[in-house]
């Protein structure tokens, strides 16, 4: 990971432990550039999508080398209760490859002494999936253990691992059956190079509102998320002729995954399972793209509930499980 981007300089807040300095940057969140190597819900410009409020940036330095190796932000200041993310799947502590347990332990222990003593009440942390980094996700979830964290919420994320093996050879002969008869009606799965935003919004919660759901993210917001990361953000569609009858909307996390983030389809298509050919399309732009992992998202119904369903089908997609935790601190007052 390169962290060069990351400012060292005129920190609001500064703490120090034997070779260690902790910065926290708040008054001009736009001197906090992020490294194109951060998953990009750490990036400075989607953070600021996420929140009009005051986002806290903590970092860790070494001091002799001035080098950082780890990094986080929380929403807060105005509610007891203190946030990462703002709003988006995930935030938590991001660590250089060389961090150890002790650094990140020393960033955890300023976030909590600068929160308590700001009237914070409880800490709330959403981290990365598992697979998105087995090493890291070892080394945080041993720091935060130790730090006194407790799981206040933990959730079954499902992922595709994408290598050079066919899609129709990753998933069940039954899902292979409706693929096939998504081919022989002449669907095409194909990315939409010239986005309307708005169609593409109308299309998904129109959608999703027949099923009882309500979309996570506003129109104005999405826009935002298209023109701030216009590289990132790609929409994937299955075409009956003319006519589309599924849409996925992707994030690319960092350089190698891939988050199917809005899905869709219509629902008197539902017979040929166009959503096995939307994601055999996005499959196959990942193994152009060298994309390893292809994030298909934890799986709730519109109440919030484990949604077994979409679980066997995501399995049945070759997709694997993966633990997704929220840690959780209630402060000492």
């Amino acid at each position: 990971m390169n962290w060069d981007n990351l400012i060292t300089t005129n920190p609001d807040f500064i703490w120090y432990d034997a070779g260690l300095t902790v910065h926290l940057y708040f008054r001009e969140a736009t001197n906090l550039p992020v490294s194109q190597k951060f998953y990009i819900y750490l990036n400075i410009k989607h953070i600021q999508i996420q929140s009009r409020d005051i986002i806290y940036y903590f970092l860790v330095y070494k001091q002799k080398t001035k080098e950082p190796m780890a990094y986080i932000y929380l929403r807060g200041g105005d509610s007891t209760d203190w946030i990462s993310p703002a709003k988006a799947p995930f935030g938590g502590v991001q660590t250089h490859e060389l961090c150890s347990s002790r650094e990140v332990i020393f960033l955890l222990s300023c976030v909590e002494n600068f929160v308590k003593n700001n009237g914070g009440k409880k800490i709330i942390i959403k981290t990365a999936p598992e697979n998105y980094d087995i090493s890291e996700y070892l080394k945080l979830y041993e720091c935060y253990n130790r730090s006194n964290y407790e799981p206040k919420d933990i959730a079954k994320n499902h992922d595709i691992t994408v290598s050079n093996t066919p899609f129709e050879d990753i998933i069940t002969s039954a899902e292979r059956r409706r693929l096939k008869k998504c081919r022989k009606a002449g669907f095409i799965t194909i990315p939409i190079p010239a986005i309307n935003v708005s169609g593409v919004y109308g299309f998904v919660s129109t959608m999703k509102n027949h099923l009882g759901y309500s979309l996570s993210i506003s129109l104005e917001e999405l826009k935002i998320l298209f023109s701030t990361f216009p590289d990132d953000v790609k929409v994937f569609s299955v075409n009956d002729h003319n006519r589309i009858i599924a849409i996925a909307v992707t994030v690319r996390v960092n350089r190698g995954i891939l988050y199917n983030f809005l899905v869709a389809d219509r629902p008197e298509y539902r017979s040929y399972s166009p959503m096995v050919a939307l994601l055999e399309g996005i499959y196959k732009y990942c193994q152009s793209d060298r994309i390893r992992i292809l994030d298909l998202g934890i799986s709730l119904d519109h109440h919030g509930i484990e949604k077994p369903s979409l679980i066997r089908f995501k399995e049945n997609m070759g997709a694997k499980p993966s633990l997704k935790i929220t840690w959780q601190k209630t402060l000492d007052t």
